[in-house]
C-alpha cells in the first residue's frame, strides 16, 4: 500500500512540476514579447529623436518649443521602456543596457538644458552625443528586433 501511495505522490509532484514548468515557460514567453515590444518602441523613439537633427540647422522660436516638447516626451518613453527591458534581462546583458541607458539619460539632460537655453552650438554637441548612444542602444537591441 505504501508503494502505491509513493507512486501516486510522485505522480502528483511530477504533474505539479510540469504545470509550473509550463507556467514558467508561458511567463518567459510573455517577458520575451514584452521585451520585443519595448525594443521596437525604443527603436521608434530613437529614430524620431534622430529626426530632430534637421531642426538644429534651421532654428526659430516655434521649432525650439517643438524640440523641447518632443525631447521631453521621447525621453520619457525611452526611460520607461529601457527600464522595463532592463528589469526583464539576465545579468550579463543587464549591466550593458544599464550603462548605455545611464549615459543616454545624462546626454538627454544636457541636450534638454541646451534646448531650454536656446543654444544652437551646445544643442548640436549634445545632440551628437545622444545620437551616438542611441545607435549603441539600437545595436544592443538587435537580438530583440530580429
Amino acid at each position: 500500500m505504501t508503494f502505491c501511495l509513493q507512486i501516486w505522490l510522485i505522480n502528483v509532484i511530477a504533474t505539479h512540476w510540469l504545470q509550473l514548468s509550463g507556467e514558467e515557460q508561458e511567463h518567459q514567453r510573455e517577458e520575451g514579447m514584452e521585451s520585443k515590444g519595448c525594443a521596437h518602441r525604443i527603436r521608434n523613439c530613437g529614430s524620431e529623436l534622430l529626426a530632430l537633427e534637421g531642426h538644429l540647422t534651421n532654428v526659430n522660436e516655434n521649432k525650439w518649443k517643438l524640440m523641447e516638447n518632443s525631447l521631453r516626451l521621447k525621453s520619457t518613453f525611452l526611460y520607461c521602456d529601457l527600464n522595463r527591458l532592463i528589469s526583464n534581462e539576465k545579468d550579463e546583458r543587464k549591466e550593458l543596457l544599464t550603462d548605455v541607458t545611464n549615459r543616454l539619460s545624462r546626454y538627454l539632460e544636457k541636450l534638454d538644458r541646451a534646448v531650454k537655453t536656446r543654444s544652437v552650438p551646445l544643442s548640436r554637441i549634445h545632440y551628437n552625443d545622444v545620437a551616438i548612444v542611441l545607435r549603441e542602444i539600437e545595436a544592443a537591441l538587435m537580438p530583440f528586433l530580429s
